[in-house]
């Protein structure tokens, strides 16, 4: 049941983007009597409500080529500065950033990343 805690709710059909506790016990422990029990069994299980941590990747597959291609160029520019010029126009993705939130965690030193939809 803990790795569960890592998957989004909304993926058990729930309409919820954080798990609570009480949304944990009708899910997962509708055994348990309260909701008390259910945190209890969190600290057993050693998951705690952490705080998340940005986690951002590049979703470019190719975004290492293009900064050594970029990098070429400019040392062309550099060497022939009169018949030469570098003109850079980045690239912009657009995504809506999830809410840094907390979530149930195994307890440590580790944080839950907030993982943007792009990467």
């Amino acid at each position: 049941m803990p790795e569960k805690l890592h998957q989004s709710p909304q993926a058990f059909g729930q309409d919820r983007s954080r798990w609570t506790l009480d949304l944990i016990h009708q899910q997962f422990l509708p055994s348990l009597h309260t909701v008390g029990g259910v945190w209890r069994r969190l600290q057993k299980w050693q998951i705690a409500l952490k705080q998340g941590r940005f986690h951002i990747t590049s979703p470019d597959p190719e975004y290492t080529q293009k900064v050594e291609a970029i990098a070429a160029a400019y040392q062309q520019m550099q060497k022939h500065p009169d018949q030469k010029r570098l003109l850079y126009v980045d690239e912009l993705t657009l995504y809506r950033q999830p809410v840094l939130s907390s979530c149930y965690h195994e307890r440590g030193k580790t944080q839950p990343h907030a993982q943007w939809p792009g990467g």
